[in-house]
């Protein structure tokens, strides 16, 4: 419940269990310390200078790539480099910037950056070497220095032309792990009687050391078209094994989304799509993949055209994908860079910015941010993330006064609202009960103030409600101490689904132990004090942690956003916590054997405050997680159920409970209000006293 309001007000009972839809806590914002607002916008060589590709080097450095004119020269292709604050690294280069040697010349912005693991950078694009001469698939590599590594194809770079080509285009590249490099592209071929000719698919790839490779398909060039005419490589994306997936479009009476993969020699892999090929239309125009990523389970994403689709690791289009297979961001039909994070959710940067989606297609609202700066107009092209979770987006912005164009790089940071029984997804705590009778479910929502009710469960059920589906609302859940079942009613689309996770005697814990926004499913099993936690990212940990007598106290007292395993140990009033940030263990005396523990952010520093509730006097008690001082008020009777939840939505935790000689719940909130609400009948159990932060 967010904002409540101390007088009454008409309600809505809505016996069903289809939940509103509200708005999400979470906010994007520019992160203030990257370059003091959040981007930079660098200007490179005398004229404009447009930013393409970044990449992020393993000391956090960011390097990006794209194209720039020096002089009266043409087009050249450009790197800078600034350091993870934001500010240029004049170290780097000269001056902080890089360029294409004199005489190397480029007519397109379309470049890919490449770190290796020895920290070289790898700029692949499409190039000429004199102005006379026709463009080529062209790679150069450079020290982490900045400065051209003639050790690679003893100049620093290396070119390759199809045979017979009239004009080739490269459009993107990867890295292979033995360290060979793959560029895709284009390439044009002259068609007696067609003055437009054929365009095919081209692969080049080359060794380490700048060779062509003779093992990919004689001669390191592979061309390849389908059954009709036109086709264009604009993606590329090398598996384990050393396949190599190309995505693109083909283009012969209209434009259709490509997807294909070869074998490591270069001969087409039959055994993906249809004879190798999958080839299709979604709309009658912007079917082009220009980015592909690979999940934790194999299975393909290929971004373009303002679109993700989403295939097996055959080829096969997954039509259970987003909306009838397809994942669109709304009012954009262009697509920049993919790439799946944790959870296998996934970003992709697109004209206006990032947006983050789940990893069913849908759009992940608690994450998303247009890039736009005052006086310029900027275009998303490449997004990478940092390994504290921040993610980077790369591009240019052309400034409307003098119309440069300039390198652009922006750095954004979530800013974390933690929900917490929030059903309707309006960032604050919803009044709940749960009733044991006829295993219903009872909230009073905030977004239209009604009452909504649903049955799921059994008299015998534990509620165990989550945020499972990440879609920024609460969903029912239960665990069967008698099966040791989980059953979740996903908040999304009203589906449910089960799974066997513990046994009888068993405790259940849920919560977000590994930080991707996702409740894992858990157990505190009391007889062997083994904590078992399934997380939604991957793997079961077992963990030894407490003794006979504790009651699991899970939640985030170190501040990280995970769930720390955590006990308190009644007979002596004690809490022992691991910390999920450093596997560091402290322990401390607050309380006695008859208390009941209220742990929450009741200061708001996003850190859990150890916190117990004394029956006996009605008083609370709060143990401050940035100083450890305590403070403590009357507030209950004896009673009373102590309920705190984040009912006003301001990320701190309000003092609650819940009369049940009345069922009248009581709350007292963080600036000082309070209020009370009728809800529930005899019998009923308030959520909030079930289930601790």
């Amino acid at each position: 419940m967010k904002n409540p309001a101390p007088t009454r007000i008409a309600r809505v009972l809505v016996l069903s269990i289809l939940f509103a839809v509200g708005a999400f806590g979470n906010t994007t914002t520019y992160d203030p310390t990257f370059d003091g607002a959040g981007y930079r916008l660098q200007p490179v060589g005398a004229g404009s200078g447009h930013g393409y590709s970044l990449a992020i080097q393993s000391d956090g450095k960011i390097v990006v790539g794209g194209s720039t004119r020096i002089g009266n020269e043409s087009d050249k292709l450009a790197l800078i480099r600034l350091n993870a604050d934001g500010t240029l690294d004049t170290s780097f280069g000269s001056g902080g910037t890089a360029f294409s040697p004199m005489g190397m010349y480029s007519s397109i912005w379309e470049v890919k950056v490449v770190i290796q693991s020895d920290g070289k950078i790898l700029l692949g694009s499409t190039a000429r070497l004199t102005q006379q001469s026709r463009e080529a698939f062209t790679v150069l590599r450079f020290m982490s220095s900045g400065v051209l590594d003639t050790t690679f194809n003893g100049t620093g770079y290396a070119t390759a032309n199809v045979p017979n080509s009239l004009l080739d285009t490269c459009h993107s590249m990867d890295l292979q792990a033995d360290g060979k490099i793959v560029l895709v592209g284009s390439t044009l071929e002259e068609v007696p009687g067609d003055i437009s000719g054929n365009r095919d698919i081209a692969i080049v790839r080359f060794n380490a050391n700048g060779s062509l490779d003779s093992t990919f398909d004689s001669d390191g060039i592979v061309k390849v078209g389908a059954l009709n005419p036109d086709e264009e490589g604009h993606a590329v994306l090398v598996q384990a094994d050393g396949k190599i997936i190309v995505g693109g479009r083909e283009t012969t009476d209209r434009e259709r989304y490509l997807l294909t993969r070869f074998n490591a020699n270069g001969s087409t892999d039959t055994s993906f799509g249809t004879g190798g090929w999958n080839i299709f239309a979604v709309d009658f125009v912007n079917n082009n993949f220009t980015s592909l990523a690979r999940r934790s389970d194999g299975r393909i994403l290929a971004a373009g055209g303002g679109k993700t689709l989403r295939f097996s690791v055959d080829g096969a289009r997954d039509m259970s994908f987003g909306a009838n297979g397809v994942s669109t961001v709304p009012g954009t039909i262009e697509s920049g860079e993919i790439r799946v994070i944790a959870g296998d959710k996934f970003l992709l940067a697109n004209r206006y910015g990032v947006r983050r989606f789940m990893p069913n297609g849908a759009i992940d609202t608690n994450f998303g941010r247009d890039f736009t700066v005052s006086g310029n107009n900027c275009y998303s092209h490449s997004i990478s993330v940092q390994s504290d979770g921040k993610a980077v987006l790369g591009g240019v912005c052309t400034n409307s006064s003098d119309q440069i164009e300039r390198f652009a790089v922006a750095r954004f940071q979530e800013n974390r609202t933690k929900r917490y029984l929030d059903f309707d997804g309006n960032e604050g705590t919803d009044i709940s009960i749960y009733r044991p009778a006829n295993g219903q479910w009872w909230y009073l929502g905030s977004l239209f103030y009604q009452i909504v009710a649903g049955q799921f469960g059994t008299s015998t059920d534990r509620p165990v409600p989550a945020e499972f589906s990440g879609d920024g609302k609460t969903d029912l859940a239960v665990f069967r101490p008698s099966t040791g079942e989980w059953y979740v009613l996903r908040s999304d689309d009203r589906t449910f689904y089960s799974f066997p996770f513990g046994t009888a005697g068993d405790i259940p814990v849920v919560g977000d132990f590994d930080d991707d926004q996702l409740a894992d499913a858990g157990v505190f099993r009391p007889s062997t004090n083994l904590w078992y936690i399934q997380k939604s990212t991957g793997g079961i940990s077992i963990t030894a942690f407490g003794t006979s007598g504790d009651k699991p106290v899970p939640s985030d007292y170190d501040g990280d956003f995970k769930l720390d395993i955590a006990i308190y140990r009644p007979s002596v009033g004690q809490w022992w916590i691991q910390r999920s940030s450093d596997g560091g263990v402290y322990a401390f005396q607050f309380g006695n054997s008859t208390d009941k523990p209220v742990q929450a952010d009741y200061t708001g520093d996003n850190k859990t405050d150890a916190a117990f509730y004394r029956p006996s006097t009605g008083e609370w008690f709060v143990l401050r997680s940035e100083d450890y001082s305590y403070f403590a008020f009357p507030f209950g009777l004896g009673d009373d159920l102590p309920a705190p939840g984040n009912y006003w939505g301001d990320a701190r935790f309000d003092i609650a409970v819940f009369r049940p000689s009345e069922n009248r719940w009581h709350i007292l909130g963080t600036g000082g209000w309070y209020f009370y609400e009728d809800f529930g009948v005899t019998g009923d159990v308030p959520l909030p006293t079930m289930v601790m932060p």
